[in-house]
Order: structure tokens, then C-alpha cells, then sequence
């Protein structure tokens, strides 16, 4: 074997890698869908409170949940940001 065994020719490269650092816009994209939904879900639960006067069981386990997606898409858009 020669010298240029195991070399890539120059046209062949591969291009680098992005550190995982970079900025990634479905982070931000899932901040602000879930954002949308959590917004919506508080309004519901205002109008649960005090414009229908009762409690659903299922709504508030759903706006949990719905807060618990917002709290994991901001940590997740925070981690993203900060590299």
C-alpha cells in the first residue's frame, strides 16, 4: 500500500460537523407551540373558575399536563440556548 491509502480526495470531503451547540429553531418552535397551548389552557381554566362555576377532573389533569410540556420546553429551549 501506498501513501495515499486511507485518503479522502479533496472533492470527496465530508463537510464538519456543527458543534451541538448551534442554535436550534425547533427548540424555539416547541417553546412557543407549547407556550400557545398553555396560554389556551389557562384561559379555559378561567373560564372553568369563573364563568361555569365547576371543576372538571379531566381539565385540570389536562392543563397539567399541559404546563408540565411548557416547563420541559423551556428547559429544553434554555439548554439549547446556553450551549
Amino acid at each position: 500500500m501506498g501513501r495515499a491509502a486511507g485518503r479522502v480526495p479533496s472533492g470527496c470531503q465530508a463537510p464538519p460537523l456543527t458543534p451541538l451547540t448551534s442554535f436550534h429553531p425547533s427548540a424555539a418552535l416547541l417553546l412557543t407551540l407549547a407556550s400557545i397551548g398553555l396560554l389556551f389552557s389557562l384561559y379555559l381554566s378561567y373560564l372553568q373558575l369563573f364563568e361555569i362555576k365547576a371543576i372538571c377532573f379531566w381539565c385540570v389533569v389536562s392543563a397539567l399536563i399541559e404546563l408540565g410540556i411548557w416547563v420541559a420546553a423551556l428547559l429544553d429551549w434554555r439548554q439549547v440556548r446556553s450551549g
